[in-house]
């Protein structure tokens, strides 16, 4: 007998809402401080300071630094800062730069300089790259224009890194992590998206959609039913939500800047997509896991306390209290042959590069949890997309597959 299953699909929109929002005009970007801050200008190797993280549940942790050196014009454009980190956890694990450190505000004299963003694979030293904090403040409202990312050469403080007395670092993000014997390859530290719930289908389509920007997905655990109090300072977990429901997608990393309801994070991109809505939330940390490879915490998003509202080249921006729409979707899987119905809800971000494979990489893991693969199959799909303006679109089709039902998203 050839497997039946039907799959019921509703999403509600505004088809208009899904455009990329506008750029408010009365927020006032942020504005450099000498007071708090230091001009990558003032930096020297040699210099001592100190970052913020969290390493475990919502506790911001210090760690002291060493400045290795300045590369100029290496982060799109704009300076680099090379720091060795020099006491705390990844010292004593043997980590290196961590998987979710990013955006951990760096400080010497006091002062602010900027975040960590960029670090190595396979590389127990925990060696990072700092974004300036002058390059994080110009993506608030979109600033300059980033430049290509081309492989360039810089000195650097001596550093004893995996056997090797390394003088130079370049930045290539293709390259092994050694491009000769006294010069280290450089790469981003891309931001990890933790996954919860899904299956093989799903995490397929959903590395189909995000991979293309440079986001690379793992499992991880869902959002935690009790919603602790978070102070969100300097160091703080910081996530960003694309789904929540049966199944979880977020981006995790750290917070810089604070002042007032206005934020910047992580030092990097999350995919350089501009002006953008979706929900910001606090974040747990569960602990880290060491790895030769690249190292990362596993974190859980808490509260949704906000707004993330610009992704630029050199960080993210959002703001506290701000609101970030979400598209409700609806699966309802009928496997007929075992007489099981399974219904699953979810809420992903509208965005119009997102939302769309969001969607189908849910539907795509509630057909794996409720179909018993087996042979050729037919499935009958109804689909239903409601706008918030009233107009109602439906569609059925009748399917017929060789192997398993769950490619049957790309048929909606």
């Amino acid at each position: 007998m050839r497997p039946s299953v039907v799959v019921l699909c509703t999403a509600m929109l505004a088809l208009a809402a899904v455009a990329p929002p506008a750029r408010a005009a009365v927020v006032e970007a942020p504005q450099f401080d000498p007071a708090t801050m230091m001009r990558v200008s003032e930096i020297e190797r040699g210099m001592t300071g100190y970052g913020l993280t969290v390493f475990h549940g919502v506790e911001v942790t210090r760690f002291e630094i060493e400045v290795l050196g300045v590369l100029a014009k290496a982060n799109l454009g704009e300076d680099l800062i090379l720091i060795e980190i020099t006491s705390g956890p990844v010292v004593e694990r043997q980590s290196g730069i961590i998987g979710g450190m990013s955006g951990s505000p760096i400080f010497v004299d006091g002062r602010l300089i900027g975040a960590i963003a960029y670090g190595w694979s396979f590389l127990r030293e925990p060696i990072g790259g700092v974004t300036c904090i002058e390059s994080m403040l110009d993506s608030w409202m979109g600033g300059r224009q980033p430049q290509a990312m081309l492989p360039r050469e810089h000195e650097l403080r001596g550093a004893r890194l995996a056997g090797r007395w390394v003088e130079q670092a370049r930045i290539d993000p293709g390259g092994p992590a050694f491009h000769d014997e006294h010069t280290i390859n450089l790469r981003p530290v891309s931001p990890i998206v933790s996954v919860a719930g899904m299956g093989e289908s799903g995490m397929t389509r959903l590395n189909e959609l995000l991979a293309p920007h440079g986001l690379e997905t793992m499992p991880g655990p869902g959002r935690l039913a009790d919603e602790l109090p978070v102070e969100l300072g300097p160091g703080a977990a910081v996530g960003v939500t694309l789904m929540e429901g049966d199944f979880d997608v977020s981006v995790i990393g750290t917070l810089t800047w604070r002042d007032h309801d206005r934020i910047l994070a992580f030092g990097h991109p999350m995919m350089q997509i501009g002006a953008v809505a979706l929900p910001m939330t606090t974040a747990w940390v569960h602990g880290f896991l060491p790895s030769i490879s690249r190292s990362n915490k596993l974190s859980s998003p808490m509260a949704t306390v906000g707004a993330l509202t610009e992704d630029g080249a050199w960080a993210v921006a959002g703001t506290v209290g701000g609101e970030a729409p979400m598209v409700p979707g609806h699966f309802t899987v009928i496997d007929e042959d075992r007489s099981i119905t399974r219904s699953f809800d979810v809420r992903v971000a509208r965005q119009e590069l997102l939302t769309p494979g969001l969607m189908m990489s849910g539907l795509s893991s509630a057909l794996e949890a409720t179909f018993y693969p087996g042979g050729e199959g037919i499935g009958t799909i109804d689909f239903e997309l409601r706008g918030d303006g009233g107009a109602v679109l439906r569609r059925r089709d009748v399917i017929w597959h060789p192997g398993t039902l769950w490619p049957v998203t790309s048929w909606i």
